[in-house]
């Protein structure tokens, strides 16, 4: 009877290392990226755009990557940062291959101005999800921020509507 209790404790031992390897494998190669970037470059009062890019790390795998993004506007009565009413999030979009080691997308909000004529800050929040097939494989989001690189438009971490 104790070698067979010592085998279970044996075998349990050796699972519990192995899951253990694999979650340290994982936070590893989280560790190893990019981290996900989000900034808005486009803030168009005339034209009621704002505009809001992600840049999203690849690595190296067959995963697709996806992005979504929210818009959200500052409320001082509340201290928080709410969702923009009629516009707040875009449709899920494909941003492109995990293959490439950063890939960039964007979305352009096109809404109706604040009806109270004062003027609001908005930020941007992007979720991105990597898969393979169904299947997702890992997830993250951001806040925008200012200084980022970008191909289009500016960097910025908030926007002035009014």
């Amino acid at each position: 009877m104790g070698s067979a209790v010592a085998r279970i404790v044996l075998f349990l031992a050796l699972c519990a290392a192995i899951a253990l390897a694999v979650v340290g494998g994982a936070s590893a190669e989280e560790e190893r990226l990019s981290p996900v970037l989000a900034t808005i470059n486009i803030c168009d009062d005339g034209s009621n755009q704002v505009g809001a890019r992600v840049s999203a790390p690849g690595d190296g795998s067959e995963q697709s990557i996806r992005a979504r993004f929210s818009l959200q506007w500052y409320s001082e009565a509340q201290g928080a940062w709410l969702a923009v009413e009629g516009a707040s999030a875009s449709p899920w979009m494909e941003v492109g291959s995990s293959q490439v080691s950063s890939q960039q997308a964007g979305y352009t909000f096109q809404f109706d101005l604040p009806s109270d004529g004062r003027s609001k800050q908005v930020r941007a929040v992007t979720e991105v999800q990597w898969s393979i097939g169904a299947t997702m494989v890992r997830s993250s989001s951001a806040v925008s921020q200012a200084g980022l690189p970008s191909d289009v438009g500016g960097s910025q971490a908030t926007c002035s509507i009014s």
